[in-house]
């Protein structure tokens, strides 16, 4: 079946994260040494990063995200506090 993990192969196994941003094209070239400082991945755009940076790069963003999200549910709580007063009245 395409997209399923049958085995991992011997040596240097590693996840790459990926997102929605990475398109249209995103190139990774990879170093069978294991040696992170040697792996790469390029956008269209020409920008390099490593793997570590992308994942680093995403947890930010998801926390960004949820702090977002925190902030959107505090302001809806307000209003449905109000609502339910005015329609009480």
């Amino acid at each position: 079946q395409p997209g399923t993990v049958i085995e991992w192969q011997q040596g240097n196994n590693q996840v790459l994260t990926l997102s929605p941003d990475d398109h249209p094209r995103l190139w990774v070239y990879d170093n069978w040494s294991g040696n992170p400082n040697q792996s790469s991945i390029y956008r269209e755009d020409g920008e390099s990063e490593s793997k570590e940076q992308r994942l680093i790069k995403r947890v930010k963003n998801a926390d960004i995200a949820v702090r977002q999200a925190e902030v959107q549910v505090k302001q809806l709580k307000g209003d449905l506090q109000n609502v339910t007063m005015q329609v009480a009245a």
